[in-house]
Formats: C-alpha cells, sequence, structure tokens
C-alpha cells in the first residue's frame, strides 16, 4: 500500500509528522505547522501577480519543477501561484 498525504492523499514530498502519527507533503506540513511564513508566501505571490512583476503564472509555478520549494514561504509563494492560476482560468470561462 502507497503512503500518501493525510490532508490531500498526495503520494509525493512526503514527510512523517510524529504529533498526527501519520504523513504529510511539504506543502501540507508547512501550511499546518508553519503556518505565518506560508501565508507571506501566498501574499507575496498573489501581489506580484496583481502588481504584474509574474507576467506568466505557468511559467512560474514551471520553476518550481527544477528547483522545488525547499522552504514554507516557498511553498506558499507556489500554492499562491496555483490560486492566481485558478482564479484566472475560472475568470475566462463565459
Amino acid at each position: 500500500m502507497a503512503r500518501k498525504c493525510a490532508c490531500c492523499d498526495t503520494q509525493y514530498d512526503l514527510t512523517f509528522v510524529p504529533d498526527s502519527d501519520d504523513y504529510m507533503c511539504g506543502e501540507c506540513y508547512c501550511e499546518e505547522y508553519d503556518s505565518l511564513e506560508f501565508s507571506q508566501g501566498k501574499y507575496e505571490a498573489e501581489m506580484d501577480v496583481l502588481h504584474g512583476d509574474v507576467y506568466d503564472i505557468r511559467k512560474a509555478i514551471e520553476a518550481f519543477v527544477n528547483d522545488p520549494p525547499d522552504s514554507a514561504f516557498q511553498y506558499g509563494y507556489l500554492y499562491g501561484l496555483k490560486s492566481e492560476l485558478e482564479n484566472a482560468e475560472f475568470k475566462k470561462r463565459p
């Protein structure tokens, strides 16, 4: 049986969390246990997109493939970019 994140069911980037006696992915772990840094990263991503500092959200997200996040701030930033991409695609719908 494959291990998966206790929060989002992903099967990659898992860390054992003794507090919950379960596994969590990096993004969920940072959101749960380092929420301030995570929230700051998410906010910065939203502001960068709003102010035009990020021209192509997809390419910004793809940049994390070659250089995965290694801090709660970066996980939050990636999460914020994903949210902004989802919002942009939702606004395009008729």
